[in-house]
């Protein structure tokens, strides 16, 4: 049976290569294009900032300013692109040839009556609303026209477009006139319309998508055209504006340094009038509230704000920031008697942050959690910890709507994870809807997030040596997820093949040396290869990283015996790389759509799991194992999912049947239980080992304690007077009681 499983991937991946050789015949795939990155990272005050379009890029938390949601009835049409001109640097030609190629689509005089209606946000493609039937397999173009009234009184502030995922080139105009441009389906991207925008009247948006067949362009990312999900077009995500004063704060960045409540706070604020302005900051945290009416029901910090909390440090400074430019206040500051975040026991904290220029002020609150994440001799430590996480991982899709998410949706999903024991999720192979690790956080999973490098080539990685597209995802991905205690390891690659391994430890190196000298927010890096021919070689590219991953299909895809070879790999892995933990980032095998396979995953779950647990870094009772380094695995997938994007079904069938559930997140196979039950006992202790003897061991101030603390900082937050803020939330025991309000 393994050597038809593997007899069929190699088909699978010959008849794509055949695919990509005629890839020239339809479009120019091996011609590199010219448009660059449009984020950079520019030094100030010690901080690396990133900017995006010319602006400081926002967090994506969502706030509590004023906003307009896009959302709702657009008009579009389909219409074929040049995909050529799409990955072209964006100068006064290229814009005026593409404007010329619209035939004036983006002028707000155009008659668009004639075009369909769509609700946005949403994938431009039939959805078949089950598993039973494939997607619309549609790879091309799309305009999108939308009328938008813009109150007076926006006038002055800074107004910013946010979109939170639109695949795959993104070209937007305001009133006939070009803003920008975003490439990549998978990070969320903004641009500032303060001086596009007509206020107190209706302005016309009109945007441009182009989404090639992944393969019919080289350069792009993903690319490969066998790849194993569906790439849908369209605006897929939300999309909306919003408001905030001249002076304002577009993120905050805040960094555990230890397990006992250091923090490395980052204020960015930006000063869009035409003044230099000296800008009051000042810092509140709070403790988030579980028992909130909104803790799953709403993305918004501001929503889960509880009691306060109580910080070590200066909480205020005063910095003056030039005329449109940015500056950051950084604080060094201690949560006094830390709650840490472990998936078991999620304690959150909300930080509110206020900035006052010239008596205008902006709030912003950012949802973050004490955790660390490290690596000793081989093992993974959360806060201080020997970690041994069993999960799954997670495609982004659903039969009736394809990638685009709702809060609801991400929950529901997120339970469902966490209901079979989980303690671990990849949403592979791609960043997922920023509210995903909004959920985790709150949820209790850590996570692993990755970008779309996917089975590349020599050439692929010699065009991303150029146009750095994929670097340029990496830090979007990071500067989206930043504030997440979730988010434990940055991916940088899936099973890219071992021959290409120079050029992988180039780039690992590459985006290592990028994250470690300008971001450090103290993750690890981590990648997602085969552990198949050529491992020896892939094991060098793993030297740049932190975290060895591994895709670990013995007795599936390669190999006889599903325990001995795992067990014999996972030992030479260890050797290999013997400072790294390892994490198997896959494993698993198909059911068929009817389930007819079902035995073969309870087989291969079982075969694969005995092996993962002798290597685990932690027994079932949460003891220390010196002989494993195994942190985390990985079955693949929870839900089944869509995939090959509408090639002929003699390559690969449209569904993939490797989940654990089906994609009404109803119906469960078989091996969903049989996971569950073995997972459990880790589950049940939180999949971590003992604690650290440096814990501090403090109680938490009160206000009758705290004859500093004026209460300046929080008046909108919480009522000062709540018998509640007399409490003390604090407890050094990580895993005291559940906390996550799920």
């Amino acid at each position: 049976m393994a050597f038809l499983f593997a007899k069929t991937r190699t088909m699978t991946i010959a008849l794509a290569a055949v695919c990509l050789l005629l890839a020239p015949a339809v479009a120019s795939a091996w011609e590199p294009g010219t448009l660059g990155p449009t984020l950079e990272m520019i030094e100030t005050d010690g901080v690396f900032v990133p900017v995006q379009s010319g602006s400081p890029l926002p967090d994506f938390e969502p706030q509590e300013r004023e906003t307009i949601s896009l959302h709702g009835v657009w008009k579009k049409q389909r219409r074929s692109v040049d995909h050529a001109l799409s990955l072209t640097m964006r100068d006064d030609t290229t814009i005026a040839q593409i404007e010329s190629e619209g035939e004036g689509r983006h002028l707000p005089t155009f008659d668009d009556a004639s075009w369909s209606d769509i609700a946005i946000p949403a994938v431009d493609v039939e959805m078949p609303g089950d598993e039973n039937a494939s997607p619309e397999a549609y790879h091309q173009g799309v305009w999108y026209r939308k009328r938008v009234f813009i109150p007076q009184e926006w006038e002055g502030n800074v107004s910013t477009l946010k979109c939170l995922g639109a695949n795959y080139t993104f070209d937007l105009w305001v009133n006939g006139q070009w803003v920008g441009v975003h490439e990549g389906g998978y990070t969320p991207f903004a641009f500032d319309l303060s001086d596009h925008l007509d206020y107190g009247q209706e302005n016309i948006f009109a945007v441009r998508i182009d989404e090639p067949l992944p393969g019919i362009r080289q350069d792009a990312v993903p690319n490969w055209i066998a790849m194993d999900w569906w790439s849908y077009a369209g605006i897929i995500q939300d999309i909306f504006l919003e408001s905030a004063p001249p002076v304002y704060m577009p993120r905050v960045n805040i960094y555990p340094r230890d397990y006992n409540g250091t923090l490395d706070v980052q204020v960015v604020v930006a000063n869009r009038s035409g003044s230099t302005k000296n800008v009051a900051v000042s810092l509140q945290p709070f403790h988030a509230d579980p028992t909130a009416p909104g803790y799953l029901t709403d993305p918004r910090p501001a929503a889960i704000v509880g009691d306060k909390a109580y910080l070590e440090g200066s909480t205020e400074q005063t910095i003056a920031v030039a005329a449109n430019s940015i500056g950051v206040a950084r604080f060094a500051v201690r949560v006094i008697a830390p709650r840490r975040w472990t998936p078991k026991v999620p304690h959150l904290y909300v930080m509110q942050t206020t900035i006052d220029a010239d008596g205008e002020t902006d709030r912003h609150f950012s949802q973050f959690g004490i955790r660390t994440v490290e690596r000793e001799e081989g093992k993974l430590l959360l806060n201080g910890r020997v970690a041994f996480l069993p999960g799954m991982a997670r495609h982004e899709e659903w039969p009736d709507s394809g990638r685009t998410a709702t809060w609801a949706k991400i929950v529901n999903d997120l339970r469902i994870v966490r209901e079979l024991n989980s303690l671990f999720l990849r949403t592979g192979h791609y960043p997922n809807h920023p509210y995903t690790y909004l959920a985790a956080d709150r949820i209790g999973l850590s996570v692993y997030t990755e970008i779309p490098v996917y089975w590349f080539m020599g050439w692929n990685w010699n065009m991303q040596e150029e146009r750095r597209i994929a670097d340029q995802m990496f830090r979007e991905m990071i500067f989206m997820g930043n504030n997440r205690p979730s988010i434990l390891l940055w991916g940088t690659e899936n099973e890219c093949p071992f021959v290409f391994y120079r050029q992988m430890i180039e780039y690992n190196q590459r985006l290592a040396d990028d994250f470690r000298t300008r971001i450090d927010d103290g993750r690890l890096l981590s990648q997602s290869p085969a552990a198949d021919i050529g491992w020896q070689l892939i094991a060098k590219t793993q030297e740049p990283l932190d975290v060895a991953g591994w895709t670990t299909y013995y007795g599936v895809f390669y190999g006889d015996d599903m325990y001995e070879d795992t067990v014999d790999f996972l030992n030479d892995a260890m050797a290999a790389n013997p400072q790294h933990p390892i994490v198997s980032t896959e494993y698993g095998i198909w059911s068929e759509a009817d389930d007819s396979q079902a035995q073969n995953q309870i087989d291969v779950f079982e075969g694969t799991w005995s092996a993962f647990v002798e290597m685990a870094a932690l027994d079932e009772q949460g003891n220390v194992n010196p002989n494993g380094n195994l942190s985390a695995t990985t079955w693949f997938c929870v839900f089944n999912w869509f995939t090959k994007n509408g090639l002929p079904e003699f390559i690969a069938p449209y569904l993939q049947s490797m989940g654990l559930i089906h994609m009404d997140r109803v119906n469960r196979k078989p091996v969903a239980q049989v996971l569950a039950d073995a997972y459990a006992p880790y589950f049940a202790f939180g999949g971590l080992g003992p604690e650290p003897d440096d814990y501090v061991d403090e109680e938490e101030p009160t206000d009758d304690d705290d004859s500093a603390d004026d209460d300046s900082a929080d008046d909108d937050a919480v009522d000062d007077d709540d018998a509640a803020d007399d409490d003390s939330a604090g407890s050094d025991d990580d895993d005291d009681d559940d906390g996550c309000g799920c």
